[in-house]
């Protein structure tokens, strides 16, 4: 069978399995993040650029200069979290 374009729109559900993935193993291996995506969502594969764009542009982004309050990031995450898990 072949696989659906990487191009294809993220679900609410790879959303999801991306953050668990990330909360599980970091962000220093896209490419183990990449396969755990695609197991825990088989119905389509993502590449490692697309688990880390998706994650750095979209679901996780930083303010480029400016300094970070402490705890936002952690707010952050656990609001996207709970958002997806809820509405997913």
């Amino acid at each position: 069978m072949p696989r659906p374009s990487p191009e294809a729109a993220w679900s609410a559900e790879e959303d999801a399995a991306l953050l668990k993935a990330v909360h599980a193993y970091g962000t220093s291996n896209w490419e183990l993040l990449s396969e755990v995506v695609s197991t825990l969502q088989p119905q389509r594969h993502r590449s490692a650029k697309s688990c880390h764009d998706r994650c750095a542009y979209v679901l996780l982004p930083r303010d480029e200069g400016q300094p970070r309050e402490p705890g936002k990031d952690l707010f952050l995450n656990v609001s996207r979290c709970i958002y997806l898990c809820l509405y997913a």
